[in-house]
């Protein structure tokens, strides 16, 4: 898995994404779009919702990149090139 869909804090609660990829993003308890977590997103309609957020808070993001930011203790068992 190199990428993988990213909600920033922009979400205003419109649920476009998850009427569009329910198997993809979901609601958490403060209404925010969520990304459930998955093996794989290939093939889903991510891109779709993607273009139909109206305050572009849903995008692409590189996997190894989103787990270093979103994890403190993360670290690289190699280098990256």
């Amino acid at each position: 898995m190199s990428k993988i869909p990213f909600v920033n804090s922009n979400c205003i609660w419109c649920w476009a994404c998850v009427a569009i990829s329910p198997d993809v993003f979901d609601l958490n308890d403060e209404w925010m779009s969520i990304v459930k977590e998955l093996a794989n997103y290939d093939w889903l309609s991510v891109d779709d919702s993607i273009w139909a957020c109206p305050v572009d808070a849903i995008s692409w993001k590189e996997y190894f990149a989103w787990k270093r930011a979103n994890n403190p203790d993360f670290a690289w068992d190699k280098k990256v090139a």
